[in-house]
């Protein structure tokens, strides 16, 4: 009981919502094998600071949905191209071995241009690959390291992040998350923003 304490503490310092049940014998976990045996995976991606937020899955339409159609498109983060900070926060996987949790030893970041806010596709036109980079502590944060005139006003980019654990077992895939890259703060030209349903009431 006292070492389960220690080690739900430790899971709380290291931004681990729930902490599993561990096991030495990684041949249990169905997880693990899908990961590369990694004994974590990244999740919570953010760019500076700020999640993707999904289209809800159970939507209602609004009363005047005829009149204006809503998108299923997600709600992302508009972020400047030359200022873009990538995070995520790592979690165990079940059954995950003690001996993979203490840090880990390599991440990989895949950026890829995305056709709207409201999908992903594997095979989207690549706009910046990481690499493997080999670390001995996960980055507080990663700038991006991609070609930024490429990052034109409107675009949107779908990115996940690969890791591997201590024990350089691995990679455990993220699942995609998302960026807008809008106007710098110069090139604002807009006196008013609102959604298109919102405009005849603004016009009376």
């Amino acid at each position: 009981a006292a070492l389960s304490s220690v080690l739900s503490s430790a899971a709380e310092q290291m931004g681990f919502n729930h902490f599993p049940q561990f096991s030495s014998d990684t041949s249990k976990s169905t997880i693990g094998r899908q990961n590369g045996g990694s004994a974590m995976e990244a999740f919570d991606l953010t760019v500076n600071h700020m999640p993707t937020i999904p289209f809800p899955k159970e939507f209602e339409p609004p009363l005047d949905y005829e009149r204006h159609p809503v998108t299923a498109e997600d709600f992302l983060p508009l972020v400047i191209a030359s200022e873009v900070q990538l995070r995520f926060r790592l979690r165990p996987l079940i059954h995950a071995p003690l001996e993979g949790l203490r840090d880990i030893s390599a991440y990989q970041i895949i950026c890829q241009r995305a056709a709207h806010s409201g999908s992903s596709n594997d095979n989207a036109a690549l706009l910046w690959d990481s690499g493997k980079v080999d670390v001995t502590t996960m980055p507080r944060s990663i700038p991006y390291g991609g070609d930024t005139t490429t990052l034109t006003i409107g675009t949107v980019v779908q990115w996940k992040v690969l890791v591997w654990d201590a024990q350089k077992k691995g990679p455990a895939i993220s699942p995609w998350a998302k960026f807008g890259v809008g106007p710098r703060h110069d090139e604002w030209k807009a006196k008013w923003i609102t959604h298109r349903a919102d405009y005849d009431t603004l016009k009376n």
